[in-house]
């Protein structure tokens, strides 16, 4: 299990209030093909919540897939769901994107000059309890660490393996394997433990 740990790509945690990640389901992307991306919907329509990338650094430039509604489309966009860059340090929204108010994907490209080099980190916020048109989704991120990635699946399975004292673990094998530093501290709490 290691060492299929040591051959994934590293990916960023994202989280919510309660702990968990959103399921990914399949949207049409601009260029009509699926794309899968992170979505508020697999919580049901009436879902409200957020869901944060763990902190990285701000790269000059952002591209992703962003698809779902605000709110009914024959009404005004109340902005309840919507994406944002926020500094660490400071907390400030330094972007903002809403969603499309369409099921199919849209590309949002942010220029990121201004604030590259910076510890940030990506919030969706599903503010809208509606019981209809009232989700959004992400993905596709052009830096690849935000994508949905099966290392995280692995590493819940090691973690499992390293708990029932299945699996071995020393400083040097958790040093070498390509996970975020909180992916790390979480394997470390699994060994302590």
């Amino acid at each position: 299990m290691a060492t299929q740990l040591r051959s994934a790509t590293p990916s960023l945690t994202w989280s919510g209030a309660k702990g968990s990640d959103w399921a990914t389901e399949s949207r049409m992307s601009p260029e009509g093909t699926a794309a899968m991306l992170r979505s508020s919907l697999s919580r049901g329509e009436k879902y409200t919540g957020q869901l944060t990338s763990e902190p990285f650094t701000c790269p000059d430039q952002l591209q992703f897939l962003l698809a779902g509604h605000n709110g009914l489309p024959s009404q005004a966009d109340h902005k309840r769901n919507f994406i944002a860059l926020r500094s660490v340090a400071t907390g400030q929204q330094l972007r903002q994107a809403f969603p499309p108010r369409n099921d199919r994907a849209q590309r949002v490209q942010w220029s990121l000059a201004d604030v590259a080099g910076q510890l940030v980190q990506l919030v969706l916020n599903d503010g809208d309890d509606g019981s209809g048109y009232a989700w959004l989704a992400a993905g596709q991120f052009s830096l690849d660490a935000l994508n949905p990635s099966d290392s995280a699946a692995k590493l819940v399975a090691y973690i499992a393996l390293v708990k029932r004292g299945l699996a071995p673990l020393d400083a040097a094998s958790i040093g070498s394997l390509p996970l975020s530093s909180q992916q790390h501290s979480e394997l470390i709490v699994a060994a302590l433990t």
